[in-house]
């Protein structure tokens, strides 16, 4: 191996390794953080005839209804979980160009992340039942 090679293995060797370590470092530093998921599907009520444009604008009510207050203080209430950390930590989202709505939670506990999807899986359907156009269910 001659000279100019050594330099050069010297020189990557004095780059990779400290951003290696400090790549290590970083990564075992950070708190794990879990990610948890319910998926509603919606389908219109037996004997209406809602078609798809319909249920495309009232699916974002369903949304709205997840980030609201009072929502996230029922939600809040049954899981344990502060309701800034909610509204922080959970997302509400309409899969395009389908009738599904799925709540994503990230948070610390795996199990307090589950909790919190399905606490709000559980909130939808409730109010899925006083809606006249859609049915929802967990899938």
């Amino acid at each position: 191996m001659g000279p100019a090679r050594r330099r050069n293995l010297a020189l990557l060797l004095l780059v990779a390794v400290p951003v290696f370590l400090g790549v290590t470092v970083y990564a075992e530093t950070r708190p794990a953080v879990y990610t948890a998921e319910t998926t509603l599907s919606f389908t219109p009520r037996v004997g209406s005839t809602v078609g798809a444009d319909v249920i495309r604008l009232v699916l974002p009510r369903y949304v709205a209804f997840l980030a609201a207050p009072s929502t996230l203080a029922r939600v809040s209430s049954v899981a344990g979980v502060d309701e800034s950390v909610l509204s922080r930590s959970s997302v509400a989202a309409i899969q395009t160009d389908t009738a599904n709505l799925t709540v994503t939670v990230k948070l610390a506990s795996s199990q307090q992340a589950a909790q919190v999807a399905n606490a709000f899986g559980d909130a939808a359907l409730v109010y899925a039942r006083t809606d006249e156009l859609l049915d929802a269910q967990i899938v």
